[in-house]
């Protein structure tokens, strides 16, 4: 759920097509400096403020799916407190 993980999915090859690959804007940031907050903020389209100053909690879903993206806080469940 994820929106990188959708980006990184959607970016898969597939078999026969003849459709131009998705490709995810800007580059994979160092292991050695790591922005501040979400890590993948640089590269999410749907980024805010918030992601790109604080990481998220883990945020429930469904029964069986957490997520750690600030896009779900107003319509899921902080996990552990559910």
């Amino acid at each position: 759920m994820h929106p990188y993980t959708q980006a990184l999915l959607k970016s898969i090859p597939k078999i026969g097509s003849k459709e131009e690959l998705y490709s995810i804007d800007g580059s994979v940031p160092s292991l050695f400096d790591l922005p501040k907050g979400c890590y993948f903020a640089p590269r999410c389209p749907y980024a805010s403020a918030l992601c790109r100053e604080s990481d998220s909690p883990e945020f429930l879903v469904d029964e069986k799916h957490m997520v750690r993206c600030w896009l779900y806080k107003d319509s899921a469940v902080l996990a552990g407190n559910g």
